[in-house]
């Protein structure tokens, strides 16, 4: 449902705002939030982490990107982040539910 709000909240701030709007996904990441945990699923957890998870420093970069990384070389902002879903440093497609009709008066229902 996210994506349907920062769609439309771009919609309504129009292209001459110098607001950007978009969603950012920074990723499974390690971090402190189960300190508390012990035994197996500690364990089980930090394994997981391990393998799969991106350090805490790598998802900020997803942040840091999606906030600074619209800018194109001549200092105006990309329209591709306008509206735009942001994941692994890369503006990602919406589906064509979101972007279709269907999606267009979802979004406006929600908004």
């Amino acid at each position: 449902l996210d994506i349907f709000f920062y769609r439309a909240l771009s919609s309504h701030l129009g292209l001459a705002s110098p607001l950007i709007v978009n969603g950012v996904h920074p990723g499974l990441c390690q971090s402190e939030l189960a300190r508390d945990l012990t035994g197996i699923k500690a364990f089980l957890l930090w394994l997981f982490l391990l393998l799969v998870a991106f350090t805490s420093e790598q998802g900020a970069r997803q942040l840091i990107y999606a906030a600074l990384g619209g800018e194109s070389e001549d200092g105006e902002v990309e329209e591709k982040f306008r509206g735009a879903y942001v994941s692994a440093a890369q503006v990602k497609k919406p589906s064509d539910f979101v972007t279709g009709e269907e999606g267009k008066v979802v979004q406006e229902k929600l908004w």
